[in-house]
């Protein structure tokens, strides 16, 4: 047997450091170190966005996942980025996992513009901001080695995703759609006809759109240049134009022009 030293060099220097000596004290705001520490190197990490406005729903997005997680061992694998310090306060009141986008580029840190970080959904230009500091969250997490998992506040987690990304191991970036239709949506066989936004299956000249509100990243080259593309996208527009990242998306991939 390979001695203990020589064992520990095999591992990787992310995930070395054993987990009980992760930060695991979630009255305080985690370091972006202390996330590294919490995720293994080449694992996935499950993360969403949210601000005070949006936070109950943040507080329901966390209750859902951590069980879930920790059933399988894996309860530090996810986290919610606070943007201003009353969502942070909130989540850590409910001693969940948070780090603060202070950091990161995009909608403003902790902004009171009205429109901005109050309900900032509805206002364009802050909205494609948060889709900035989202690019961002995930590029960092995608160049420190981790898969990305990234949802927004309402979706409600009832199953892990593990086998679907076992059942496609080459895709570089997942993404929801919004076809709302079960069968058209489970039936990949090859039709030129389909239902409205469904037409994602080869040979398909219907419309296809796909959701932004639950994405999955791969730490590889090409996940790592298609979210710096898209996040130049967005950071490239101004104004209150309409265009968010859900659009951006869709117009990078050639869904829709």
């Amino acid at each position: 047997l390979p001695s203990a030293a020589a064992a520990a060099a095999a591992v990787p220097a992310a995930v070395a450091v054993p987990a009980k000596q992760c930060n695991r004290d979630h009255s305080k705001v985690l370091t972006t170190d202390d996330v590294l520490c919490r995720v293994p190197k080449g694992e996935l990490a499950f993360v969403t966005l949210a601000n005070q406005a949006y936070g109950e729903m943040a507080v329901n997005w966390a209750l859902l996942l951590l069980p879930m997680l920790e059933r399988l061992g894996h309860g530090d694998r996810a986290v919610i980025a606070g943007m201003d310090q009353s969502g942070v306060d909130l989540f850590l009141k409910h001693r969940l996992p948070t780090v603060t986008t202070a950091s990161f580029g995009g909608i403003a840190w902790n902004s009171d513009h009205k429109g901005s970080m109050d309900g900032f959904r509805w206002k364009n230009g802050a909205f494609r901001a948060y889709g900035v500091t989202k690019a961002e969250v995930v590029l960092w997490l995608l160049r420190a080695g981790r898969d990305v998992s990234i949802s927004d506040v309402d979706v409600a987690w009832i199953a892990p995703p593990y086998a679907l990304l076992r059942s496609v191991p080459d895709a570089d970036v997942l993404s929801g759609t919004d076809c709302l239709n079960v069968p058209y949506d489970a039936d990949r066989s090859p039709r030129k006809s389909n239902v409205r936004n469904c037409g994602h299956q080869s040979g398909s000249t219907w419309s296809a759109w796909f959701n932004t509100g639950v994405m999955f990243f791969r730490a590889r080259p090409a996940a790592v240049d298609m979210m710096e593309e898209w996040r130049d996208t967005m950071a490239e527009i101004k104004g209150e134009a309409q265009v968010d990242d859900q659009l951006s998306f869709n117009q990078l991939v050639g869904t829709v022009g």
